[in-house]
């Protein structure tokens, strides 16, 4: 099938809701992270941004950052990279991530962090939550996640992997964790929604009933989501709360 916008080249994906080859699949969602960012104003002239990143998602953050680097190629950013090794866990994996890359930024005067999380990933998260009933990082489903005075920013929110195939050549890249209940929540979730992509731009809307009801306590160490007006969740206390040496 040819693509249906330059209908010049075979379709390879479908991006919006269209049958798009690789050119125009990726000039889609270049324009789709520019439609997020330039309105906020997030990102200025020599500003330092930080990408941050389990090792399983080395080559979504490449993408990421091809295309950032594309948007601002006139703004004189200076880039920063960390890459983490996978915990056993979805959660650790999560937190690990936040206070590593906010410890860096903190270090080096950054408010600006790029996370590589796909909609693939975070409606993956989404199931992976209400079925332990653990909702710690629910306010992660979206663009914008701000601890403190950092923001981490999610451009791929509402992106999911198929989307990004224009930019991926090797077609056995996957999300693959440590974690194996959340690798067959995210293999449930590929054969399933196969044929309905479309869905991974309107779970969003569901992390607000889960947010409904609930007392708005934070963990001032990774902005995770706790149930009483306590400082720290239980896995930054043992590094804020500890004692000094």
């Amino acid at each position: 099938m040819m693509c249906e916008r330059c209908n010049k080249r075979d379709a390879i994906n479908v991006v919006g809701g269209r049958r798009l080859c690789s050119i125009c699949s990726k000039d889609e969602i270049g324009k789709r992270i520019k439609r997020e960012l330039y309105p906020r104003k997030i990102i200025v002239h020599n500003d330092k941004i930080l990408f941050a990143y389990p090792s399983y998602l080395s080559f979504i953050q490449e993408i990421l950052r091809n295309i950032i680097n594309k948007i601002y190629s006139r703004f004189n950013l200076q880039y920063y990279e960390i890459t983490l090794e996978p915990q056993n866990s979805i959660l650790d994996d999560i937190w690990n991530l936040i206070i590593k890359s906010k410890q860096f930024s903190e270090k080096n005067g950054i408010n600006k962090i790029f996370l590589p999380f796909t909609a693939d990933l975070l409606m993956a998260y989404l199931v992976y939550s209400i079925t332990n009933q653990d909702y710690t990082y629910i306010q992660m489903i979206g663009l914008e996640y701000k601890v403190n005075n950092i923001s981490f920013l999610i451009p791929f929110y509402n992106t999911s992997l198929y989307e990004l195939q224009g930019f991926i050549n090797n077609e056995s890249n996957a999300i693959v964790t440590k974690d194996e209940i959340f690798n067959e929540i995210l293999t449930w979730e590929r054969d399933m929604l196969k044929e309905n992509y479309e869905l991974f731009h309107a779970f969003h809307n569901s992390k607000k009933l889960l947010e409904t009801g609930r007392k708005d306590y934070r963990c001032e160490g990774c902005g995770g989501m706790i149930n009483s007006p306590v400082k720290y969740c239980a896995r930054c206390s043992l590094i804020y709360s500890s004692p000094p040496y």
